[in-house]
């Protein structure tokens, strides 16, 4: 799946933060679920969920990092 390029601008009542602690910054993006969002460097990055074979493989990769250690 190409990675989802958009630019758009929320006017949220408080920070991105005090809304995500409390779980209300759902209420205010309306995203699909299929969407994952994370905040990097104070600006919103939203693309598609990975999926299962991608978590498999991070899976893989974590369980190697701990046998190597």
């Amino acid at each position: 799946m190409p990675p989802v390029v958009a630019s758009g601008q929320w006017v949220l009542p408080e920070s991105p933060y005090a809304l995500w602690a409390r779980g209300e910054l759902d209420e205010y993006l309306r995203l699909p679920e299929v969407l994952r969002v994370e905040v990097i460097g104070g600006e919103f990055v939203v693309e598609p969920v990975p999926s299962v074979a991608h978590a498999l493989i991070i899976s893989d990769i974590q369980e190697a990092v701990f046998c190597a250690e």
